[in-house]
C-alpha cells in the first residue's frame, strides 16, 4: 500500500488519518466511505504525516502505537502545537487509565479503544461530533 491515499474533498472539513496496520487502514477506509466521509489523507509514516500537516486539517485520526520513537500522544502534541484547532481522535489497542489521563490532559477531543466491540460505530460519531463543531466555527468566524 502506498504511504499516502488522497480522497476528494467535498465538506473542505479534512481529515489525516496516521495509522501504520494496512488491514486497519483499509477497515477505516470502508468505514469512512460507509459514512459518507470523503475529506480524508491515511499516512503510516509519522514524518510524512507531519509535513502534511497544515491549518486545512481539521480532524487527525492517530494511532496510538506507531513505529519509531514516537507514539500517539507524542505526535497528538506536535499535531496541536502545529494546529491547535485541529480535533484530535485517538485510536488505540489498549485503554492504560494513564495513556488516557495523558491524552486528555493535553486536549485530545475524543479517545477509541479498538477492543470494544463498538468501536468503530464510537469512531463514527465522534467523527460526527467534530465535524459539527468545526462547521460551528467556521459558521461563527
Amino acid at each position: 500500500m502506498e504511504d499516502q491515499k488522497t480522497y476528494t474533498q467535498q465538506l473542505n472539513i479534512l481529515t489525516h488519518v496516521l495509522e501504520d496496520d494496512d488491514d486497519v487502514i483499509y477497515l477505516l477506509d470502508r468505514l469512512f466511505k460507509a459514512n459518507n466521509f470523503v475529506d480524508y489523507v491515511f499516512f503510516k509514516d509519522t514524518s510524512v504525516f507531519m509535513e502534511n500537516l497544515n491549518e486545512l486539517v481539521h480532524i487527525c485520526v492517530i494511532d496510538y502505537y506507531l513505529p519509531g520513537p514516537l507514539n500517539g500522544i507524542d505526535v497528538m502534541k506536535l499535531v496541536l502545537t502545529k494546529n491547535p484547532w485541529c480535533k484530535v481522535i485517538m485510536i488505540s489497542g489498549q485503554d492504560n487509565p494513564k495513556v488516557i489521563a495523558d491524552f486528555v490532559n493535553n486536549d485530545g477531543f475524543r479517545y477509541v479503544n479498538k477492543n470494544l466491540p463498538d468501536y468503530m460505530q464510537n469512531l463514527v460519531d465522534f467523527m460526527q461530533q467534530a465535524i459539527a463543531l468545526i462547521k460551528r466555527q467556521i459558521d461563527i468566524h
